[in-house]
């Protein structure tokens, strides 16, 4: 059976996604975006963090500071349309970005979507939306 010509196979994707140039398909983006969070889970789950002796530092009542804790991870990924907002303080006469106050907001459904895969997530789980 023939496939449509837009149909491509994870491998063909995958080996676009790594593209270093060039604008990317939407499917593309995904599967880059997806191999990305894939590589986080798999590096840094059960990943052993040290922790200090210093007893000023508390890690909260059940876990002395002296204890060492395991990091886990888990992502979720979330597709569509993107609005970016860059809000600043202009108003500022200073120079110094200290003290001016810089945010770069993103509004869209894919927020939603990235928080409700990543809570569906467990730990060592990559989930995509759909």
């Amino acid at each position: 059976q023939e496939q449509h010509p837009s149909v491509r196979s994870i491998a063909q994707l995958r080996a676009s996604a790594y593209r270093e140039t060039g604008e990317r398909t939407l499917d593309e983006a995904v599967v880059a975006a997806t191999l990305c969070a894939a590589s986080m889970v798999e590096k840094y789950s059960d990943f052993l963090v040290q922790t200090t002796n210093d007893p000023s530092i508390s890690f909260g009542k059940e876990q002395e500071a002296t204890k060492d804790l395991m990091l886990n991870v888990h992502c979720g990924v979330g597709v569509g349309t993107l609005v970016g907002l860059h809000v600043s303080d202009q108003s500022s006469k200073s120079k110094n970005a200290v003290e001016q106050r810089r945010e770069f907001l993103f509004l869209g459904k894919p927020i939603d979507q990235v928080s409700d895969a990543a809570e569906a997530a467990k730990d060592g789980q990559v989930y995509v939306s759909k």
